[in-house]
């Protein structure tokens, strides 16, 4: 059950991947409505696709063996390549390829913004010296002496510069730059955590070594996905939670 539930996971995110890609990489033309039926049937195809196999060799091998915390498929080693710790780690591959892509992609708006930020400041600044510093016809700005005044004459005062859309740039900025540093760390967690799921079978199997009934870097790789997902997509929760209870 655990396998198949991780089969689930990993499909779901290379699902979101994609999407993701789509909508960036592809200027917000979005293709999630079409493909939503085709992320559904991913989502249940592929892991009955390696979920039945991984059940019929299991019990027909009887791999399944008590661990220290559960049962799970150790022995014979090959079995366990057909759950999560085989095909995920080759979908991990597209989905850190999307996941880089459209990170790479939202790198490319930052430098963006950039710009739109000096050409709308330039602008307005352009815009305001030549609706301030305008003389109107028939008005002298020459400051009015007095006999008793020592004063130097004030120069024009300008009114002060709108800071609305300066702040929505900004913002969107920011939101810009925080999706793209998610993205990125969580398509290089998912690549390293399935990476090194793997890699203690795949020793294991090249050696013929029977897999160990202990806690492995399997099991431990297993508990955290769930948690640095949530710590990656929900930082700003984390932060606030963070400050509450301090």
């Amino acid at each position: 059950m655990v396998q198949f539930i991780t089969l689930i996971g990993m499909m779901s995110a290379v699902c979101f991947a994609h999407e993701s890609y789509s909508l960036i990489v592809k200027y917000n033309r979005s293709t999630a409505f079409g493909n939503k039926k085709l992320y559904y049937a991913l989502v249940i195809i592929y892991p009955l696709l390696l979920g039945i196999p991984l059940l019929y060799f299991s019990l027909k091998t009887d791999a399944i063996i008590p661990r220290q915390y559960k049962c799970d498929v150790t022995n014979p080693v090959w079995v366990r390549m057909l759950g999560y710790s085989g095909g995920n780690l080759l979908l991990s591959i597209p989905g850190g390829y999307f996941s880089a892509r459209s990170a790479y992609a939202l790198y490319g708006h930052l430098d963006q913004f950039r710009s739109e930020f000096s050409v709308s400041d330039a602008s307005q600044n352009s815009t305001l010296c030549t609706s301030s510093c305008k003389e109107p016809e028939g008005i002298s700005l020459e400051p009015i002496q007095t006999p008793n005044s020592t004063l130097s004459p004030k120069s024009p005062q300008f009114p002060q510069r709108p800071s609305t859309q300066q702040n929505l740039n900004q913002r969107r900025y920011n939101m810009t730059k925080d999706a793209a540093i998610r993205m990125s760390i969580l398509s290089l967690s998912f690549m390293l955590a399935y990476f090194l799921a793997s890699f203690h079978t795949i020793i294991d199997l090249l050696t013929h070594k029977p897999l160990e009934t202990k806690i492995s870097i399997n099991d431990w790789v297993g508990s955290v996905t769930g948690i640095y997902t949530f710590v990656v997509l929900l930082s700003r929760d984390v932060r606030r939670a963070w400050k509450i209870f301090r």
